[in-house]
């Protein structure tokens, strides 16, 4: 399913492989994870990637660069990170293969950094009121605490030029996550918010397209 190109090649069978490979080895050096065409009924979930900061990034993408035809499409929670620093996600889908509401297809923070997702397509085919808490049937949600916890660190993420359609909500923040760039994204068809900002401290909204 999936190849992590770095100096020390290799590739995995499941994504479920990479991410146990990517907590208990770390990144160490620039990075690629690259994921090999296809829509992936799985849970991406990084949390407490080792690294060495700004001298280790990492890129999670799709290995032909189309969004449209690579990705994760479950309708459990997609993808998420948390406690992870200098990550950008780049050309892939996240979808839904039916209308269940109670997840999100994106969720980041809980003292993560230097966040960049881009270039991504989004749908959530459940796009009425969820009826339950601010974090559902949404796209992008983006929190630096979680479950009410607090004394997080979280800051910098920047999402732009995506594609996202349906949910209730298109893009949401919460607990004051520093420095959010939000920025030339195309959103459609949300039931509630096209962009959502709760409880924000400092984020730039900027040349998005919401219908």
């Amino acid at each position: 399913a999936t190849s992590f190109n770095d100096n020390r090649p290799a590739s995995f069978t499941s994504i479920g492989d990479v991410t146990m490979q990517l907590q208990r080895g770390g990144v160490y050096e620039p990075s690629a994870l690259n994921l090999l065409p296809g829509l992936y009924d799985t849970y991406f979930r990084a949390d407490s990637i080792p690294n060495r900061g700004a001298l280790s990034p990492l890129v999670i993408q799709s290995q032909n660069g189309d969004s449209s035809t690579t990705g994760i499409g479950s309708d459990s929670y997609g993808f998420t990170i948390f406690r992870t620093n200098n990550v950008t996600i780049q050309n892939l889908y996240f979808g839904q293969k039916t209308s269940y509401p109670n997840y999100n297809g994106m969720t980041l923070g809980w003292n993560s950094q230097n966040i960049t997702v881009k270039n991504c397509r989004f749908k959530r085919l459940f796009n009425a009121d969820p009826g339950s808490t601010y974090t559902d049937a949404t796209n992008i949600f983006i929190s630096a605490s979680w479950l009410g916890q607090t004394g997080f660190t979280d800051s910098n993420y920047i999402i732009k030029n995506n594609f996202i359609e349906g949910g209730y909500r298109g893009i949401s923040t919460f607990a004051q996550t520093p420095n959010v760039l939000i920025s030339k994204n195309t959103l459609l068809n949300q039931g509630g918010f096209g962009i959502d900002l709760q409880v924000q401290k400092s984020a730039v909204s900027d040349s998005n397209t919401i219908s």
